[in-house]
């Protein structure tokens, strides 16, 4: 079924061009015919002006404010004979993020207006943050440890780049005005600062954060992981033998520079040296390319890049008359042999850089090269944004001029990126190939934020859209609607999408708007209705957006009616949207419509309707003449289909569903159990709060008696009646805390059920809302926690996040016992582009998502002194992700890290963090701490977790990858600690308290190898040793003279038995 997000795709039925004086004209409709909900609006020739004027001349009827203006951004010279100009909208002299308008002009005058601007804005310009102060928070807030304005190299070479000594990557708030949604309502738009950095470390990669600059909030972030001269022969590592341009620096000695292209800096390539991350090997460091002859042979991958970058730069001047990426002629900077395996090319805004891959297969093929330098075109013309379908569109774009660049240089259409790598990954002549999807909101289509709404993935719509519309094609789409495309041979594809992104895209423009842009750009190169506009909607008809141009033809839009409502009838009529979608043609009054109507999968009806008016090509209005019985309660449905002239039925419109409802004003339910919820400090009498919701035909009258219950395990009921204070309709909730609360000590697992009860409700099943809370047994009421015994599960709850888990787990190899097990959930790919591996020292404020806990309660009450003991093993998949990641990993960061645990007493660290030593081979380890600060006081204990994936089936192999395993958990107030297992050796310490020097004594039955192992209170390690235990008495002298005053905690680990004793140093 076509998507209804497309309702508006196509011109509104009817048109205003008006030949009237000044003062009658009211709107942009009385100067133009408004097209695509508003996005363009085609000027009618009594209104034409110069471009210059003809915003000033019509700001009332284009419905700008006194505080608002439009700037000049751009002008560009178009394809026969037409200018277009670029215009920035500012309110009281700040910048309107993504709110443009673009002039089309030919003969002098402007022929169309397109684009968004927001109107009726009326906020604050008057910023409370400050500049300084935006940017310390957003450097806070970054993900970033080390940045490019830090790296003096990277410095002095943007410099050369921009050909401006001034230049630098040190960030420079900019005030904006900013809607995180885009939405173009003003009501919903902000004073923000839009702050874009250049992180180098942990990954490289482009950040813009958006910060309240009233509140100091973040509100979004986004990361883009987007003289003489002398021609050469230079052996490529792609492409074979090519010609270049080289810096012929005297007789013997040239340089891999070209100046002849650009404003004579042109294109000039250096080498990294695979010297470890950007900031740890300086860009000042990066050494050039030399050849004492004219054979350039001694780097082939710097040769590629060379290669490729002046491959992108002649194909954009001599195809588009584009000079570099930002048409004016600035340098094309590459950096090759970045890190090392790194797999990725990344283009920073100003340059590229060029990973070597793994395996011999550096990222510098044309494809690639042409891919990441188009960014920079993309940058400097639409700047879509990286995120959503802006962004796919953003990454589709690249795709498509990647492949022609590849193209251009060697004659041949290759329509993956990456076949050199002998394994491309991404296909555009088959999406599906890759997963990424070939119909809009169809098969592998990413919804959700990850990859920042599936930007590298939802791209491969855009990119079936332009193979189809190159080389044609026919099939069936994913919802099977069929299609025929005629390809119009790449020369003329390549010119309809590059006029498409530099003169007609905005920032925020979506697939709906390419549709429609497109369409406008192939009639004025080709003409209205001509082959080449018929391709280009046929090609995005295939891939699930708009539709065909054909003549005698109506497509059904929408079912504007009958809609879901109280007490439908036996005579309602349907009342259709309905889309003309010819070139030029009109249906004539009179012309019959067929349609056939299928009502709830059953009855078929057939009717006829004879238009009453000439139809102009758009969308319009129709009811059919019969009417249909919907009075039965429940929910219907309709499949309607329409044929032109006959009953030849050419398009149709299935699974409309509505539903007929009871009229009632009575429905009344509990939505929510807003409180309380698990915790320690639940009691006999803790409040209940309910949010009930109100399902009414109209209203349910103020004054009217709402009855509202709940139980606690099935008992313990507790009623009230509200009296409502004003009038509840469909849209109103109610919050009540009952006026008795509930008694959640009987029970660690209580169940709350809470229910209305009024007599007069009419529908029951939506009455009841449940909860389990818990208020777990104290700790201190059993010896100890192991969890094998399931009537533990009475000591604990656990809480985890999106992609957490915490569960009792049968451990392999561990006698057959169970566990508690904190991980990952989920499939790492719906999270891994959010990762964050900061290496500053605050590892819990990253990867929230990834938290579990699990939770215990203590009462204190009553100790002097008291301590936790917990035996601890911990797994991490660092192995795996450094032969995945790569270089990617931040320097400063272990990965050993990917598996973290900590212990919270009311949700206040006092451990430490601990993490495994090595990947997989740790034992369990017992560790004590010190509860004595916390006596005297009900508490609650928590285990805190985070790991980053779970173990997985990779290649044909398991992985062990981010786990902490818990077990044993105990607590005792006395300096002997007890052991949870028959003992096979004692041991005694003395002289106890003593100054750090001091004896232990061992008893043990037999002789074996073990290790004596000395932490403080938060288990940090003071001593590790290894230990022979001999059969009968020994003496094992211990010296850490000049301990600080305090407790710790010595340990003997055998293996198979772990004993722990306190030891006092004063």
């Amino acid at each position: 079924m076509k998507k209804y997000i497309f309702l508006f795709i196509i011109l509104l039925c009817g048109y205003f061009s008006f030949a009237q004086s000044e003062q009658q004209l009211t709107s942009i409709h009385s100067i133009a015919t408004v097209k695509g909900n508003g996005v363009i609006a085609n000027i009618s020739p009594d209104y034409q002006l110069p471009a210059s004027i003809f915003i000033d001349k019509y700001k009332t009827l284009l419905e700008l404010q006194t505080e608002d203006e439009m700037r000049l951004l751009q002008t560009n010279q178009g394809r026969n004979n037409l200018i277009h100009y670029r215009y920035q909208h500012y309110y009281q002299d700040i910048p309107v993020e993504g709110s443009q308008w673009v002039l089309h002009e030919k003969n002098n005058l402007v022929y169309q207006l397109t684009g968004k601007v927001v109107k009726g804005l009326n906020l604050s310009t008057s910023p409370l943050i400050s500049a300084k102060d935006a940017l310390q928070l957003t450097l806070k807030e970054s993900s970033g440890t080390h940045f490019a304005w830090e790296n003096e190299g990277l410095e002095k070479d943007l410099q050369t780049i921009k050909n401006n000594p001034s230049a630098t990557y040190f960030p420079i708030p900019e005030l904006i005005i900013y809607d995180t949604k885009h939405s173009f309502k003003a009501e919903n738009y902000k004073l923000v600062y839009k702050i874009s950095i250049f992180v180098i470390e942990p990954k490289m990669y482009n950040e813009i954060i958006y910060l309240d600059a009233q509140t100091g909030k973040v509100l979004k972030k986004i990361k883009k992981t987007s003289s003489v001269n002398k021609e050469v022969p230079a052996v490529t590592r792609y492409n074979g033998i090519k010609r270049i341009t080289v810096d012929s620096l005297a007789p013997n000695l040239y340089m891999l520079r070209s100046n002849s292209r650009g404003l004579g800096n042109g294109i000039y390539t250096k080498n990294m040296n695979n010297e470890g991350s950007i900031f740890q090997y300086s860009t000042e460091n990066a050494t050039d390319f030399f050849e004492n002859d004219t054979i350039f042979d001694s780097d082939v991958v710097a040769n590629s890049a060379h290669y490729g970058a002046e491959m992108t730069y002649d194909y954009y001047l001599y195809k588009h008359g584009r000079n570099s990426y930002d048409d004016q002629g600035t340098q094309l900077m590459s950096y090759v042999h970045m890190g090392q395996n790194m797999q990725n090319a990344f283009w920073n805004g100003s340059a590229m850089f060029y990973g070597d891959g793994v395996n011999n297969y550096p990222f510098t093929f044309l494809s690639v090269c042409g891919h990441e330098i188009t960014h920079g075109v993309t940058q400097y013309s639409a700047n879509l944004e990286y995120q959503n379908e802006s962004g796919a569109l953003n990454e589709s774009f690249s795709d498509i001029f990647g492949v022609m660049i590849h193209y251009y240089a060697t004659d041949t259409l290759q329509w993956t990126i990456g076949e050199e790598l002998n394994s491309p990954f991404r296909d555009l002549s088959n999406p599906n190939r890759f997963e990424n999807p070939d119909t809009y909101l169809g098969n592998y289509w990413v919804t959700g934020t990850e990859d920042y709404g599936g930007v590298h993935t939802n791209c491969g719509v855009g990119n079936y859209w332009f193979y189809l519309l190159t080389v044609g094609g026919s099939g069936v789409n994913d919802f099977e609607t069929p299609y025929d495309v005629t390809g119009i041979t790449p020369e003329k594809s390549e010119i309809i999408a590059y006029e498409l992104l530099t003169q007609y895209l905005t920032p925020y423009s979506d697939y709906n708007e390419a549709y429609l842009y497109s369409l406008e750009v192939a009639e004025n190169l080709y003409g209205d209705c001509s082959p080449e506009k018929r391709s280009v909607a046929d090609a995005w008809a295939a891939v699930g957006i708009g539709y065909p141009l054909k003549d005698s033809v109506v497509y059904i839009m929408s079912i504007l009616a009958p809609t879901t409502a109280c007490a439908l009838q036996n005579n309602e009529l349907i009342t259709l949207e309905l889309l003309y979608n010819s070139c030029n043609d009109t249906l004539r009054s009179g012309t019959p419509l067929f349609f056939k109507v299928q009502l709830n999968q059953a009855l078929i009806i057939y009717d006829t309707v004879f238009l009453a008016q000439d139809i102009a090509p758009g969308l319009c209005t129709l009811t059919l003449n019969k009417p249909f019985d919907f009075s039965a309660i429940g929910n219907h449905r309709i499949d309607i289909e329409v044929g032109v002239y006959n009953n030849n039925y050419t398009a149709s419109l299935k699974n409309y569903n509505f539903t007929n409802r009871i009229y009632q004003n009575s429905d009344v339910g509990v939505a929510e159990i807003v409180a309380p919820t698990s915790s320690c400090f639940l009691t006999d009498n803790s409040p209940v709060t309910v949010k009930i919701f109100f399902d009414v035909c109209e209203e349910r009258e103020a004054g009217s008696p709402v009855v509202v219950s709940f139980t606690i395990n099935g008992n313990y009921k507790i009623t009230d009646t509200i009296i409502l204070a004003q009038a509840m309709t469909t849209e109103d909730t109610l919050l009540h805390t009952f006026s008795q609360g509930g008694n959640f000590t009987l029970k660690n697992k209580n169940l709350i059920r809470a229910f209305t009860e009024s007599p007069d409700d009419v529908n029951a099943t939506n009455n009841m809302c449940s909860l389990t809370v818990y208020k777990p047994k104290s700790l201190n009421q059993v010896s100890i926690i192991t969890f094998d015994d399931s009537g533990n599960d009475e000591y604990f709850y656990t809480e985890s996040e999106e992609f957490s888990n915490a569960y009792t787990y049968l451990l392999p190899d561990y006698d057959d016992r169970k566990v508690l097990k904190m991980t990952a959930k989920g499939d790492p790919s719906l999270y891994m582009y959010d990762l964050e591996f900061a290496d500053d020292g605050n590892l819990w404020e990253y990867n929230k998502k990834m938290d579990s806990r699990a939770n215990f309660c203590i009462d204190a009450r009553g100790y002097e002194e008291l301590a936790l003991a917990f035996n601890l093993k911990q797994t991490s998949g660092k192995t795996l992700y450094e032969m995945l990641l790569g270089g990617d990993i931040p320097s400063g960061y272990n990965l050993l890290y990917s598996s973290m645990m900590r212990v919270l007493v009311d949700n206040e660290e006092i451990s430490g963090t601990f993490a495994p030593s090595t990947p997989t081979n740790d034992p369990f380890t017992q560790h004590v701490i010190d509860l004595t600060p916390y006596t005297g006081d009900v508490f609650m204990l928590t285990f805190q977790s985070k790991c980053l994936a779970a173990d997985m089936n990779l290649f044909m192999q398991n992985y062990i990858l981010d786990n902490v395993y818990i077990d044993n958990i105990m607590l005792w107030n006395s300096v002997d600690i007890p052991t949870f297992e028959k003992k096979d050796f004692q041991f005694s310490i003395f002289p106890n308290p003593n100054q750090g020097k001091f004896t232990v004594y061992i008893e043990s039955n037999k002789n074996r190898n073990g290790r004596l192992i000395l932490t403080d209170i938060t288990g940090k390690l003071i001593l590790q040793q290894p230990c022979q235990l001999h059969e009968g008495a020994q003496w094992i002298a211990v010296n850490v003279y000049g301990l600080k005053n305090g407790i710790y905690f010595l340990q003997i680990d055998t293996g198979s038995e772990r004993l722990v004793g306190k030891v006092v140093v004063n």
